[in-house]
Parts: C-alpha cells; structure tokens; sequence
C-alpha cells in the first residue's frame, strides 16, 4: 500500500470516528479538543511529523489569544494551520480573513483555516480585497477521503515537497500578486528614514555639520522604537499608545509627545531600546511627519483594508526588512542629497548578505541542537555570532532554547515564561558586529523575541559593537575588540560552547592596509589574497571551549583556491571538520552569485584554538 493509500484510509477512519461523534459533543468541543481529536491528526495522516519542531511548530499568538501552527519543509515554512471550534463559522470574512493576512505578513504562500467539519485553502499572494477570490479550494469533511482527497494531499508534505499545490495555483489562473510585506515595509522605512534625517535638528543647529552618523543613529532609534511598541500593542501587552497621542491635537507637537512616550516607556523596560540618546535632545521641522510614520505603522497600504499585525511579523521578516534598510548609510552630502539612496548596496559590497531561514534552521540545529540532544546543561551554554548582522541566528538559537526549557521545565505562569526568556538573554546569547547600527537591529529583535509582559527587559549588555578579528586599538580604533576584555567571563571559563554565523565576504583589497597587514601577521590562515571570510574561521575556532563547535555557511572557493591552502591545512592538521554541506553551483542568497557551503568544525586539543590562545 502506497503512503498515499495509507493517508487515504487514515482520513477515512477519521472522518468516521467525527461522524459517529454526537454534534451536541462536537459542538462542545475546545479549539484544543479539536485539534487534538481530528484537526492534528488529519494532518499527521498527510505525513508531517506533527511532534517535530522542525515539521510543524506551534505559532504563539499573545494578542488573539491563540495558537496557529506553522508547517516547514528543510527550515521554511510552506503554509499557515488557522483552527476553530466546530461552532464557528470559518465562512465568516473576518476569520478567513485572518488567516490569509497572517500567512501574507509570515511571509507564506499558502493559509489554511480549519474546523475539521470544512477546510479552505488560500493563496496569501494573491491580490484581491475578497478573501474567497483568493481561495484555491474549499473542502467538506464528508468527501476528505472521497472526491475531495487529491486536493487535500497537496497539503501533505510529500505534495508540499513536490510543489504540486504551486503548480496547481498557476494552472488556475495567473493572479496579479500582492507586493511582499517585506518590500512594502522595506519601502516605508527607508522613506522614512530619509526624510526624518533632512528634517532633524538639535539645539536650533544641523547635527549634520558635525556629524551625520549619529543623526542617522537617532534616525534608527526612533524606527526602532516604534517597531517594539507597535509589537507589544499588537500582542496586548501595552494598550494602543501611538494613535491616541495622534489624536490629542489636530495639529501639534507630535514628536515632543513622542519623546516623552518613550521616556515613560523607559521607567518600564528600562532597555538599551529606549535609554537616553541623542534622539531626546533633537526637533523635528515637519510636526506631520510623525503623524504619517505613526499611520503607516498601522496600515498596509492605502485604500486596503490591510493592517499590520507585528505579531504575527516573524523576526525574520523584520530581519530582511532591516538587512536592507541597513544597506543605506548617512554620506557627506552632495548637493541637496544627505541620505544617499545609492548606498543601498553599502552591506552587500561589504559582503554581508542575508542568511536564508532554512539554512539558518540548519546550522542551529546542527551545533545547539546537537548539543541539547547530547545532554548538555542547555543553562550553561554560551553560544555566539562574531558577525551578527540583524540577528537572525541568535533569533533562532533563542528560539531553540526557549522551546527546550519550555519541555524539560514547563510552565503556564506568564511571569516565569518571561522570567526564562530574559535569562536566555542574559546569560546564554552573545553578538558581535562591525555595524553599530545592526547591534541595535539585533538588541531589538531580540528584545521583541523576549518581551512577554509588561516589565523590565535585560539590557543586552552581550550584544555588542566592534571588529571580531582585530583586537588592536592602535589598528581599528574604537571598534578594536579585545575577547577576553569584552567576553572576560567567558572566556575565562575556557570559550564559547557554539559559534555560528554568516561571516562577511569580501576581499582584503577593499580593507584599510594596515588592517590587513595585522591580520597576516596575526592569522596563519591568511594568505595570499583571502577573502575575509578565512580569519573569521580561524577566530571562530579560537574562541570555542574544549567541547564547542563552530558551523557558518560560507564560499566553498577556499577548498580549492591558493588562498585557502593554509586554512585547509589547518583544519586538516589539528582534525577540526565534523561536516561540510556543499551547495555546488545552488544559488543560496537572493540578489547575489555566491557559491557556498556549510563548514561545521569542532575544537580540538592542538589545533588551532590552542595555537591563538597561546
């Protein structure tokens, strides 16, 4: 009997065993009884592994005061699971509704809405304000085993594998699609941004004049700002703050109400988010300004009625958004032009490009979660990213954790969940990065990843600025980075337990020269002409413990190039490799030709590890 047959008659027994049930209990069934009576396993028939994190994950939802459930192939999510009670009318507009604009801000295709007795299926891509324009199928639970079951395989991780619900959607008809959420917001913060940076001032007098990063710092801190506190509107932690300050006066000083907002916010979470800055001593020429951010904060795009719902905005779509927003730098102004949107490719020239969720998935998976499968004391571990950019791997490696002391130490008290959150962040998560900007983007994320009540958040002392491959002042100024300064009790106590990333790649020929003349002095790895990519490898190594274990995705040129030859020798002499995943000629990074792969390595006595600490 083939694995279809078998889904076939597993569907079948279900659908019996809903029938044979009386509808007055079905009608007093939970959401939770229904999922775990027929909703899940209907879906376990399909093929997913429904007690696998990696197959499907429960999708927290504060603010609706629910769970939805995410299904993933290899790290990415393939559709959105929205369940009801069997009471509930899932024809109503506002649920189906609901579960399409969840998927479109996950940044996924397919939204499936669910009460066992119907089922539809969505296309979130699909632009149309109709919800039912948007729907592939609409399924009874009387035909799920009969005439309806070939459409509900291509919910079935096999058919998903296969894309057989994509090409079934082209065949329908070829839709105008809505623009991704990444690019809309992509748009409005980068707009934004610009125009909030001609209009700032300070003390009647330019900042620019003296110094425009730091405009462009306080420029960022407010966007930040705004994010973290429409999040915790949207999950119900804070009541709606920005609207009503809107609403005090019809025309007035909107950014003055602004500053004194997050002061108060201050007092609350008391977090690097919103402690005192330069932002708090500057004005804005345009008072409206801030009215138009504040409602482009709340909807979509106008004349839709679209709203975000920064809850259900994942931490990596946020990420993507913020890698490209970061591509922008404050430049020595030419003419009238003091934001120069060209920069836009400022990080990619840098070679920092980023990382894709499945491989992210990946990699954590393969060093922490090996790790936590192995016994280790999950408490104690210290994991790391030496190039961090918006965060993304310690999202995920947060994530992992979180899940993990939610298992082996469970509880329901809110105050506890937020209590275990804030300890992952003091104690196990650790970020380095050349960009001062994205160590803010990075504290926010995780600041929102942790954020589950009202109170105070940890000041995420351990994500920090600087350059994680020279440690001289004399060579890179402030951003020189001095590990066992910075890190001391980490490193005291032998190194990190993980260290995983996404290492810049770029030549040293774009690097100051005396950088590089301190790097070949101080790597053995570098060599000839390296990409930076190669030391970042070397030091990842030297900063593991006598268990820990390195893994980034990186160009596989190194495995064949001249300039690799030392830094193969290396692994190969002191017996470092555990893995490499060789993606051949497979584009990884969207918008860029890199050939890569994934290298994970181990400490080992000897090695190289000893030879830098020495």
């Amino acid at each position: 009997m083939t694995d279809k047959d078998n889904a076939r008659a597993q569907i079948a027994a279900l659908v019996q065993k809903f029938d044979r049930t009386p509808r007055k209990d079905i009608a007093g069934y939970t959401e939770q009884q229904m999922r775990v009576s027929f909703i899940l396993p209907l879906f376990e028939a399909l093929g997913w592994d429904i007690t696998s994190p990696a197959e499907m994950s429960a999708e927290e939802n504060i603010s609706r005061g629910f769970v939805d459930f995410g299904f993933y192939l290899h790290g990415v999510p393939v559709f959105y699971l929205e369940t009801k009670r069997a009471r509930e009318d899932i024809n109503r507009q506002e649920y189906m509704k609901q579960a399409i604009n969840y998927a479109y801000l996950k940044g996924v295709t397919w939204a499936v809405l669910t009460d066992f007795d119907e089922m539809m299926v969505f296309n979130a891509e699909w632009e149309d304000d109709d919800p039912e324009k948007t729907r592939l199928f609409h399924l009874r639970h009387a035909d799920y085993a009969g005439s309806s079951f070939d459409d509900l395989w291509l919910l079935s991780k096999e058919a998903m594998g296969g894309r057989e619900i994509d090409r079934l959607a082209e065949r329908v008809g070829r839709k105008a699609k809505r623009e991704p959420v990444t690019s809309i917001l992509f748009k409005k913060l980068t707009e934004w941004r610009y125009r909030l940076f001609q209009n700032i001032t300070t003390m009647k007098m330019t900042l620019w004049a003296t110094d425009p990063h730091e405009v462009d710092n306080a420029v960022q801190k407010l966007i930040d700002q705004l994010i973290f506190i429409r999040s915790m509107e949207d999950r119900g932690i804070e009541e709606a703050r920005l609207q009503p300050l809107l609403r005090q006066k019809k025309r007035g000083d909107y950014f003055g109400e602004l500053l004194k907002l997050f002061r108060e916010l201050d007092t609350i979470y008391n977090s690097n988010l919103f402690a005192q800055s330069n932002l708090d001593f500057m004005e804005l020429h345009d008072p409206d300004l801030v009215r138009e951010i504040i409602d482009g904060l709340y909807i979509i795009e106008k004349g839709r009625m679209a709203r975000y719902d920064f809850n259900a905005i994942d931490a990596d779509v946020l990420g993507a958004v913020y890698e490209q927003y970061l591509g922008f730098k404050a430049q020595d102004p030419q003419g009238k032009s003091k934001l120069d949107p060209r920069k836009r490719e400022k990080r990619k020239a840098q070679g920092i490009y980023y990382t894709p969720k499945f491989v992210v998935r990946y990699i954590v998976q393969a060093t922490l979660g090996r790790k936590l499968a192995e016994g280790a004391d999950a408490h104690k571990l210290r994991i790391l990213d030496p190039a961090c950019g918006s965060g993304s791997f310690l999202i995920e490696a947060f994530d992992v954790l979180d899940r993990h002391f939610a298992t082996t130490e469970p509880t329901e008290d809110p105050q506890k969940i937020a209590e275990r959150r804030q300890r992952i962040l003091r104690e196990n998560l650790f970020g380095v990065d050349l960009d001062d900007q994205a160590v803010e983007v990075t504290r926010l994320n995780l600041a929102l990843r942790a954020a589950y009540t009202r109170e105070k958040l940890p000041l995420l002392t351990n994500i920090k600025h600087g350059n994680s491959l020279i440690d001289d002042p004399a060579v890179a100024g402030s951003t020189a980075f001095r590990w066992e300064e910075r890190y001391a009790e980490v490193m005291a106590a032998g190194g990190f337990d993980v260290v995983i990333g996404n290492p810049p790649y770029i030549r040293i020929q774009s690097l100051p020269s005396d950088q590089v003349a301190w790097m070949n002095d101080r790597y053995e790895s570098a060599t000839a002409n390296y990409d930076i990519y190669i030391p970042f490898v070397e030091r990842g190594l030297s900063l593991l413990n006598s268990s820990g274990v390195m893994s980034y995705i990186l160009p596989h040129k190194f495995f064949n190039a001249q300039y690799g030859r030392n830094l193969r020798g290396l692994i190969a002499r002191g017996k470092h490799l555990s893995e490499v995943v060789h993606f051949g000629d497979q584009q990884v990074f969207e918008g860029a030709t890199t050939y890569t792969a994934i290298l994970r390595s181990h400490f080992k006595t000897g090695g190289i590890a000893d030879k830098m600490r020495a």
